[in-house]
């Protein structure tokens, strides 16, 4: 990533909100290299009266299991499969401008869209704040190495982005699932301050496979911070939040 669209990336960071980047961006902790799961073999030999006979055990890793019945050998050469991740997917294209995002919104969820004035215009990682109904909602499709920290004095980014498990591990939200094609969603449910009038969001952010990060949030007021309420709860669920998030719409 070049000079420029590094520093515009980190421009448009700034308009994150704390909880928010948290889902979006992760924290710069997202961008440590986690441990990968290594796989744990074990063997057992029982000793007869005449001679040594080998026995088998299962092998214990994370998809169970292993065959009965054949001897295992004492230091069993791992196979590329189990040494080599799979290759990620060739990261989608973009199908909407910066602009375009809240009446994509409005495709998925009839609504009366009010677009309100962004402070910065990124096309690459879009990430927007709009009406619906006149309820605050935020949309954010940014690469994964959005979050990654970077170096002051050259600009370069610092580490990888890591796997979807692990960017979404890395957010520190702590709820995680499994996605379709090898994404990962985290929700998260939130109202601050945590008193009576507070303003409630709901966040969903799926971390894809190619290498996207879409995060999708909805208020119960018009904004975050301050705003009278216009409802007890959010409009969207966290359920249809994950489906909008989920949805090839915002990719060609």
């Amino acid at each position: 990533m070049n000079d420029e669209s590094t520093s515009t990336l980190r421009e448009a960071a700034s308009r994150l909100e704390p909880d928010i980047e948290r889902l979006v961006a992760g924290g710069t902790a997202r961008g440590r290299r986690l441990r990968r799961r290594r796989r744990v073999t074990t063997s057992l030999a029982a000793v007869a009266a005449v001679g040594v006979v080998a026995v088998s055990v299962p092998l214990l890793n994370s998809g169970g299991a292993g065959p009965t019945g054949a001897e295992i050998a004492s230091d069993p050469t791992p196979s590329v499969s189990e040494t080599t991740p799979p290759a990620a997917p060739a990261r989608r294209e973009l199908a909407v401008t910066q602009a375009q995002v809240p009446g994509t919104f409005g495709e998925l969820f009839e609504g009366e869209i009010t677009a309100l004035p962004q402070k910065e215009v990124v096309d690459s990682a879009p990430i927007v704040d709009f009406l619906w109904d006149g309820f605050g909602v935020r949309v954010g499709i940014t690469p994964a190495e959005y979050a990654l920290p970077y170096d002051i004095e050259t600009g370069e980014q610092i580490g990888e982005a890591g796997t979807p498990r692990e960017r979404c591990q890395g957010g520190g939200i702590g709820n995680c699932v499994a996605g379709p094609d090898g994404s990962f969603v985290a929700t998260y449910e939130n109202t601050g301050p945590a008193v009576d009038g507070g303003v409630s969001s709901r966040f969903v952010t799926v971390y894809a496979a190619d290498g996207w990060d879409v995060t999708l949030v909805s208020h119960n007021a018009a904004d975050s911070k301050g705003s009278p309420l216009l409802a007890d709860e959010p409009p969207f669920t966290l359920a249809q939040l994950r489906q909008a998030a989920l949805s090839d719409i915002w990719f060609q």
